[in-house]
């Protein structure tokens, strides 16, 4: 990780337990970096300890984020969003072509049970 252009996120959140993903970046994270590695988050925005990441951009310690998913959302950090190189929501679910095939595959399931 410490030598890593890219470091990109892709874990379910979990805040308990030996393998809890909350915070996953810490301080012990960033502290572990040496390169200026671009971060790419696209997993749950608590994942990112948000604080962190902007002192770390700020510091130019990272190069910079891509954000698809926010910590504390609807109620965002704005100093992110303006720092984000590219930063979305993260509503895939909700495009026309989702809720189309989220729309089939319950009708599909309501007449197999029914059937």
């Amino acid at each position: 990780m410490e030598k890593a252009d890219v470091i990109t996120f892709h874990t379910p959140l979990t805040k308990d337990g030996k393998h809890s993903t909350y915070h996953l970046a810490d301080a012990n994270f960033f502290s572990s970096l040496k390169r200026r590695p671009y971060i790419i988050n696209t997993s749950r925005g608590e994942v990112i300890d948000t604080p962190l990441l902007i002192e770390n951009i700020s510091s130019s310690k990272v190069s910079d984020a891509i954000i698809d998913v926010w910590e504390n959302e609807p109620h965002i950090d704005m100093r992110l969003l303006n720092m984000a190189y590219i930063s979305t929501p993260h509503i895939a679910g909700y495009s026309a072509d989702g809720k189309i095939n989220a729309t089939r595959s319950s009708l599909l399931s309501l007449c197999q049970f029914f059937g």
